[in-house]
């Protein structure tokens, strides 16, 4: 008898079974029992553990480089969770300073010239910024060597607007800028010291009417009348000042912010007639001169946390003034003079207080002082 090859027919049972298992397999292998479920993205590449996010990134602000060098930056960023940022670099200008995606800087300009290094967290605005700069001949510079230190005490060029001075000459480091070594420099807008000068003369920057860029990353002295007349000086850079002299700032018009954290000594009309700044955060502050913010028209917040001697007339002229953190005043002057509302009204609630001399912070709020907040 003939016999002919039948197909096996699965009953629907079984059927039914082996569908299940195979999605109770593949539920498995995409949610496992306690797993999170979070996908993988550019800051979270595993897409496992907590959400990962970085809430800050910073670079060092200022990065001075021979021509031809290189050197790699290296970001430091804040995050929450687990996980790697991915990050993308860029420069302003490629044909001053390169960047490659792994944070190498390398100068492919010529001295005087600088870029602006950006790192960015992808998937994000959040950035950091870098001047990369390039270095000068010791040509442009007249100095003076003493023993195994040297001093810049002047300027050759009136027409190169970006001032890089050298950390080194002959081999000695580069430690002080004399007293008026560029003043007058009419077409100078961004001046970048190495990490070696400690001390600005005084009136060395006098009447630098171009000048709109100060970085100044280990200075401790600055000389009276040191930038004064500056008038489009917008950003200083200056973490490890100390002694801040007479006149040092006068008359910087434009400039918005003064951040002076190390600051020990303000001395007296050391920022007067800065009519467009914002805020004052000195917190190591002990003594501030007379007047040393006069006419600050704008000026609305102050910290001075650890301030023990306030001058006469400190804050005079400064209409705007609303919060006002101090230490416990020992010397606070009352020759208040022709003076701001807000000053004197905060000048007599501080003298009003049972505690007197009490430290901390104080509002002025609906037109009256509150205050202190440890």
């Amino acid at each position: 008898m003939e016999r002919h090859n039948r197909p096996k027919i699965i009953p629907a049972f079984f059927t039914a079974v082996l569908f299940g298992v195979i999605l109770a397999f593949l539920g498995s292998c995409s949610s496992p029992a306690g797993s999170d479920t979070n996908p993988p993205t550019d800051q979270n590449p595993g897409g496992n553990g907590p959400s990962f996010a970085v809430t800050s990134i910073k670079l060092t602000p200022l990065a001075i480089l021979d021509v031809g060098s290189s050197r790699t930056l290296v970001p430091v960023l804040e995050t929450t969770g687990n996980g790697t940022a991915a990050l993308i670099w860029s420069s302003s200008d490629t044909s001053v300073v390169t960047v490659t995606q792994g944070g190498i800087i390398t100068a492919v300009g010529t001295g005087g010239s600088k870029a602006d290094i950006i790192v960015t967290v992808s998937g994000s605005s959040m950035t950091a910024r870098c001047v990369a700069a390039i270095v000068q001949d010791k040509s442009a510079f007249d100095y003076q060597i003493s023993g195994d230190e040297v001093t810049i005490t002047g300027y050759k060029n009136n027409t190169d607007p970006v001032v890089v001075i050298p950390e080194q000459i002959s081999g000695k480091n580069v430690v002080t800028i004399r007293n008026s070594a560029f003043n007058n420099k009419s077409e100078i807008t961004n001046v970048y010291l190495p990490s070696t000068i400690k001390e600005i003369g005084y009136s060395a920057f006098l009447n630098c009417e171009k000048l709109q860029e100060i970085n100044m990353p280990a200075v401790t002295v600055i000389g009276d009348d040191a930038f004064a007349f500056c008038y489009k000086l917008t950003v200083v850079y200056m973490p490890l000042v100390e002694t801040i002299g007479e006149f040092a700032f006068r008359d910087c018009r434009a400039l918005i912010d003064v951040d002076i954290p190390a600051a020990i000594e303000i001395k007296r009309v050391a920022f007067v007639n800065c009519g467009s700044v914002l805020n004052i955060y000195a917190p190591a502050a002990v003594t501030v001169g007379a007047e040393a913010f006069s006419n600050c028209l704008r000026l609305a917040e102050i910290n001075l946390s650890k301030a023990a001697t306030i001058g006469p007339n400190a804050f005079s002229f400064s209409p705007a003034l609303a919060s006002i953190t101090v230490g416990a005043l020992r010397d606070f002057d009352s020759s208040l003079g022709d003076d701001s509302a807000a000053w004197v009204s905060f000048y007599t609630y501080y003298k009003s207080l049972a505690a007197n001399k009490a430290a901390g912070t104080y509002k002025l709020v609906s037109g009256s002082w509150t205050g202190p907040v440890l």
